[in-house]
This record gives C-alpha cells, sequence and structure tokens, in this order.
C-alpha cells in the first residue's frame, strides 16, 4: 500500500548533519510515510551514515556522478508514490509534528496547492536559535509579497502531488531558486498557505556563505521572476519589483558583510 506522504531529501556530503535531520523525520508522530533519499555522488561519510538506518520507510537512492540539488529532487519525485509531497534539506530539522499538522492542514482545505510554515534558525553548532521567521500567512498574505521574496523555506514545503503532475516538476535548467521557480508555477493556479508555528529549525552555516553563492542565488531568482512574468498570467506590474534583486546582484558582497554581521554569533 502506498503511503500517505512522500518525503524528499536529497544529500551531498552533508555528514555533519544528516543523522539529526533523518532522525528528526523518522520521530514523527505521523507515520505513514516514506522518505526518499539521493545520495548525490557524496565523497564524505554520507553514505555510510545512510546505511546505518535499517527502516523501511526509508529509500535510498545513490547517483553515479554528482548532478545537483534540482536532478536529484526531480530522481525522488519520479518514483515518489504519496499524494503530498514533503521537502527536508539535509541539514535542517522536522518538529515532531511537522508532518502530522501539514497533512490535518491539507486533508482539510484541498484547494490548497502548496503549504509551508515558519521557521526558526539555528548556528551550525545546534545550541543557539538566531532567529524565529515569521513569514506571510495567508494566500492574500503570500501574494503582496510574492515577487518582492520567496514567502517559502524550501525545508517546510509540503504539496499535492496532483499538482506537481500538473505543472511539472522543479525546471532543472535552475542550479539554485528551483523551490521559488516551482512557488512561482503553482500559484499561478492553485492557492498557497503558511502554517503560523514553527515546524522547521534551518541551520545556517555562516563558514558555507559565500559571494559567488549569494550571487548565483539572486541571479536565479530574478530568472524565476522573469520566467513568471513571461509565461504565467501574472500582472506586469510585478516587473517594478524586479530592481530589488537586481541592486542586490550588483552589491552581492556588501549585502553578504551586512547579513553575516546581523546573524554570526559573537
Amino acid at each position: 500500500m502506498a503511503p500517505k506522504v512522500s518525503i524528499l531529501m536529497s544529500v551531498y556530503n552533508g555528514e555533519k548533519y544528516l543523522s539529526e535531520s533523518i532522525n528528526s523525520i523518522l520521530n514523527q508522530t505521523f507515520e505513514d510515510f516514506e522518505l526518499i533519499i539521493v545520495n548525490d555522488a557524496s565523497t564524505d561519510n554520507s553514505l555510510n551514515i545512510l546505511k546505518q538506518y535499517d527502516d523501511k520507510r526509508i529509500f535510498i537512492i545513490n547517483n553515479k556522478k554528482n548532478i545537483g540539488l534540482t536532478k536529484s529532487l526531480n530522481k525522488a519525485l519520479k518514483v515518489a508514490r504519496g499524494i503530498y509531497i514533503a521537502r527536508m534539506d539535509a541539514d535542517d530539522i522536522s518538529k515532531k509534528t511537522r508532518i502530522e499538522k501539514q497533512v490535518k492542514f491539507m486533508d482539510a482545505y484541498p484547494e490548497i496547492g502548496v503549504l509551508g510554515s515558519n521557521y526558526y534558525e539555528m548556528d551550525t553548532n545546534g545550541n543557539r536559535l538566531i532567529s524565529k521567521i515569521n513569514i506571510p500567512e495567508t494566500d492574500e498574505q503570500i501574494r503582496k509579497v510574492l515577487f518582492k521574496y520567496n514567502p517559502f523555506i524550501h525545508s517546510s514545503l509540503m504539496i499535492r502531488k496532483s499538482v506537481l503532475d500538473k505543472i511539472g516538476y522543479y525546471d532543472e535548467s535552475f542550479k539554485a531558486s528551483q523551490d521559488y521557480d516551482l512557488i512561482l508555477r503553482i500559484l499561478a493556479k492553485y492557492p498557497g498557505h503558511n502554517l503560523k508555528e514553527e515546524l522547521v529549525v534551518k541551520t545556517i552555516d555562516f563558514n558555507s556563505i559565500s559571494f559567488k553563492k549569494l550571487r548565483t542565488q539572486v541571479l536565479y531568482s530574478i530568472k524565476a521572476r522573469l520566467k513568471a512574468l513571461k509565461t504565467l498570467n501574472y500582472n506586469k506590474k510585478y516587473f517594478f519589483y524586479l530592481w530589488r534583486p537586481l541592486l542586490r546582484y550588483i552589491f552581492a558582497s556588501h549585502a553578504l558583510k551586512r547579513e553575516i554581521k546581523i546573524k554570526k554569533p559573537v
């Protein structure tokens, strides 16, 4: 019998946080799920960590070569059997009740295409909450900021598989901001929602933040907006909001220094 939820995770050299992330899923109060983990040709101890788990709900896909997050998630989607697709990053943590509360909401509101939640940010030592992030809750609130920034956190997403089958999976031309592109395509046809409770803890690794990564992220977020405005039924007035990410791309180095100064533990 197919599980109700398919949870997708991709890992590349993520040995530091992998066990904690997986355990946070296996310990969920909602148990009718499969956890599909794509090992994207890791060269560290990630594969050995995965092999230690003896749980029938875990399904492992081993990539022979590194193909990146976007293509790895699509490989997982192609074998997913659940009616709901949930995302989980290999360095984040889900609260025990996350899946249960999201399934309950999606069952109660069948018109919702995508569901997220508020979240916490934690430093890499796992012992200091940096901030509590509140994001827009209702579909109306989400749409007001949709072209200013992505109003969802990737690790909190739960999406109807039927929606993905209709609008398509991740766009493999995106090396970053693949979730933003997907969100824009979903919200062009379906309502979205964020639960107000913090159901995910996102790990912030200041040592991995780089100027190059930031510029890449911003560049692909601009691409996602342009693609949506050109191909989907969004009001062309939203072209106005492109100035902000363009400036951020130009002044990425300054933005990076400011972000680290604000959030990095002393």
